[in-house]
């Protein structure tokens, strides 16, 4: 990767190489996706980190807003952002493709709720997480789940597209989900 670029904000950009599925069914570059000098910076779409950055704030997370022993975020602020958000509604269990050269529909399912940036498992997951567990993912298919009940934070990273392939990365994730807890 390169290296980073300061932003008018000051925070860091950088091109990103990303794999992606060609119409004959194999991987290839897709080139650099998005604009390190964009026109204007949305919430947090084109900001990356390391794996290592983002696991450490999934434990930041897990741990109530704790990271080494400091406080980043308040507790409530976490709490929050692992509550139902939406009430009686549930997160689409379908929410069809905008955009299919870069994302594929979500298939979620049924149960799910929102918090603060999180969807949430209405219900425990069969072999896997907790009812409560927040999860996410970025467009490049990078995964992760917080699961404060059992006590584990997991990620994966594909830096791929489309997003969310069910038969490439979601399966890679879910997969990895599955083998985590089965070895708790």
């Amino acid at each position: 990767m390169p290296a980073a670029t300061p932003t008018p904000h000051g925070l860091a950009s950088t091109s990103v190489i990303v794999s992606g599925s060609t119409r004959a069914g194999t991987w290839g570059s897709a080139g650099s996706i998005l604009n390190p000098e964009p026109d204007w910076w949305p919430g947090g779409h084109g900001r990356y980190s390391t794996p290592r950055d983002y696991i450490r704030f999934e434990q930041a997370l897990l741990r109530g807003g704790e990271l080494d022993g400091a406080r980043i975020l308040e507790e409530a602020t976490v709490d929050a952002a692992f509550s139902n958000q939406i009430g009686d509604l549930d997160f689409p269990a379908e929410i069809a493709t905008a955009d299919p050269p870069i994302t594929d529909t979500l298939y979620a399912g049924p149960g799910w709720k929102w918090g603060y940036g999180l969807m949430l498992n209405g219900a425990d997951s069969p072999g896997g997480r907790k009812a409560g567990s927040g999860a996410w993912a970025g467009l490049f298919n990078t995964h992760f789940f917080i699961d404060r009940t059992t006590g584990i934070c997991a990620s994966s990273y594909t830096n791929s597209l489309p997003f969310i392939v069910r038969d490439e990365a979601w399966k890679v994730f879910g997969d990895f989900e599955q083998a985590l807890y089965a070895a708790l």
